[in-house]
Order: structure tokens, then C-alpha cells, then sequence
């Protein structure tokens, strides 16, 4: 009987980045079991993978998303003077 050693590849690991919104971690989901007073359906969260700093913010559908993103980015650019 021969037997084979199968090796596990690492996971590709992403360093912490030394600079302010260089890499942006994104995600969009639904909210369960609660309803928002505007009748939000799904939260888009921005992570900095510098600063770990968040934004949430609400939509009512995910058409929206791309509206928001332009959002983050113009109030990002203005509070940071940065592109």
C-alpha cells in the first residue's frame, strides 16, 4: 500500500498597510429580525486596514451600494485632503 502526503497551502495574508485608506475592506449584507425606522433593509460597512477605523451605513436595497461608496470616497477625500 502506498500512501500519499497531501501538503496544505498557506492562506495568502494581507500585511497591515502603513498608510490611511490605501486598502478599504468592504461588505454588504441584509439585517435580520430588525427593522429601522426608515425602512433600511442592509447595512455597507468600510473598514481602513490601517486604522481598523469603520463606517456603516444604511440602504434599502443593494442598488445603492455603488451611491454610498461615492459617498464614503467624497467624505473621506474631504476630511483626509487626500486621493
Amino acid at each position: 500500500m502506498c500512501r500519499i502526503k497531501i501538503h496544505k497551502t498557506s492562506f495568502y495574508s494581507i500585511e497591515k498597510n502603513n498608510e490611511l485608506i490605501d486598502l478599504i475592506h468592504s461588505n454588504i449584507s441584509d439585517i435580520k429580525f430588525m427593522q429601522t425606522r426608515c425602512e433600511k433593509k442592509y447595512y455597507i460597512i468600510f473598514i481602513d486596514n490601517c486604522t481598523i477605523y469603520c463606517y456603516t451605513y444604511l440602504s434599502r436595497n443593494k442598488d445603492e451600494a455603488f451611491k454610498i461608496f461615492k459617498h464614503y470616497y467624497n467624505e473621506i477625500e474631504i476630511n483626509l485632503t487626500r486621493k
